[in-house]
């Protein structure tokens, strides 16, 4: 048998490096699976027709010193004009280019860039930057040279103090979640902001949603608007009877799961609940149907209407028989992260203490407990599996396989 026969299997690979690769570790590869970009030097650009690979996205010279750089890449004045040595780099994740760099600083600055993300660069430097980057794997968007550039990376509230305190044009980069809940000034918003650009997210309200999509032109962003009106919520919600007294929850718009508590009645919903919108999911007790229906919108937001105790299992835990035994009445058990059902749950108990069933995430049991759990399923988005069922062994054992890698270097 041949190394080749004998050699590793690999999965899909995004960035596959044969700089240093020579002739005999390329022979001991059986498979590639998919790969996104394979690097190569001067010296072994021939070495690739040695491989079996599926489908290759591309492919790149770069020199045997060019570093891999994980992540967001920021490049300014500073950084590039102090450097020992021009930058020489595979970036795998967005570059953003400060308004402060000029076209000195790419020139002496950059040696060559291969770009596996989006690229964020002054107006004035996309022609110098272009000339550097051998390889682009993502889009190249421009902003206007001079502007302040504000960074969204994790989420930001954008209110009157937040949007006052920005220099007039200024530019926005949005790579998390942009939340402008209250209505602003337009002719704030005007002065203030030039343009909104990056790959995140915007909830804004219905007032300033032209206005902000306006000043996102072309940009690939997601946003969903508020209506007139609405309070926006924010966290996720839990209505009880008190919430729906004090809380001031007439016309409620909610970006993240919200439960009405079972104790809640219908009476409460009418007199203190106009209307209910949510991005995520609304769980409700069965006995609110008819009156928290008319007050969502059935044809967009995702109601489930739950019998008995609702059990929320979201992180990793264990239902035993002894919680079963002490439930009074039936539970609904909506499940979100990992559920191990103990062995000594009997099926039967299962399928007479469970009304319903909505898996989101994964459950362990038995095959009798999978059973009566599929008598109860309702949502099954998720996965049921026995962890004691022996795992399959792939067909040829003589193979070594390992699976996807985001970069790997031969």
């Amino acid at each position: 048998m041949s190394d080749r026969e004998q050699g590793t299997r690999y999965g899909n690979i995004g960035v596959l490096d044969l700089r240093n690769a020579d002739e005999q570790s390329l022979r001991a590869i059986h498979s590639i699976g998919n790969v996104g970009l394979v690097l190569y030097g001067t010296q072994n650009r021939g070495l690739i027709n040695l491989l079996s690979i599926g489908n290759l996205g591309d492919m790149a010279e770069m020199a045997p010193h060019a570093m891999l750089e994980m992540g967001e890449m920021r490049l300014n004045h500073q950084s590039l004009r102090t450097r020992s040595a021009p930058l020489s780099a595979i970036a795998m994740g967005e570059v953003v280019v400060a308004p402060d760099a000029t076209p000195e600083d790419i020139e002496q600055g950059i040696e060559e860039l291969v770009i596996m993300g989006s690229v964020i660069c002054p107006d004035n430097l996309v022609g110098s930057l272009s000339a550097k980057i051998r390889r682009l794997m993502g889009t190249l968007t421009g902003y206007p040279a001079g502007c302040e550039l504000v960074s969204v990376n994790g989420s930001m509230v954008l209110d009157t103090n937040a949007v006052s305190a920005m220099n007039d044009g200024s530019v926005l980069l949005v790579s998390g979640r942009l939340e402008v809940p209250e209505p602003l000034p337009s002719e704030l918003l005007e002065r203030k902001l030039t343009r909104i650009i990056g790959d995140g997210s915007v909830l804004c309200n219905e007032e300033n949603a032209p206005l902000l999509r306006s000043l996102m032109a072309d940009q690939p962003m997601r946003t969903a608007v508020v209506p007139a009106g609405f309070r926006l919520v924010s966290r996720s919600l839990t209505i009880d009877a008190t919430f729906l007294r004090y809380g001031g929850a007439a016309r409620l718009y909610c970006s993240r799961r919200v439960v009405v508590d079972a104790a809640v009645t219908a009476d409460e919903i009418d007199r203190h609940l106009e209307a209910l919108r949510c991005t995520d999911r609304i769980l409700a007790p069965v006995t609110v149907r008819g009156a928290l229906a008319p007050k969502c919108d059935l044809t967009q937001d995702r109601v489930t209407f739950y019998e008995g105790t609702l059990w929320l299992e979201d992180g990793e835990t264990t239902l035993y028989a002894q919680r079963l035994s002490a439930l009074d009445g039936v539970a609904t058990l909506w499940v979100g992260g990992m559920l191990t059902i103990d062995a000594d749950v009997e099926p039967d108990t299962l399928a007479e203490k469970l009304a319903k069933v909505h898996n989101y995430g994964e459950i362990l049991c038995t095959p009798p407990q999978m059973g009566a759990l599929h008598l109860r399923m309702g949502d099954n988005a998720g996965e049921l599996r026995d962890p004691t069922a022996p795992e399959e062994k792939p067909p040829d054992d003589r193979f070594r396989g390992i699976g996807n890698t985001g970069y790997l270097v031969l």
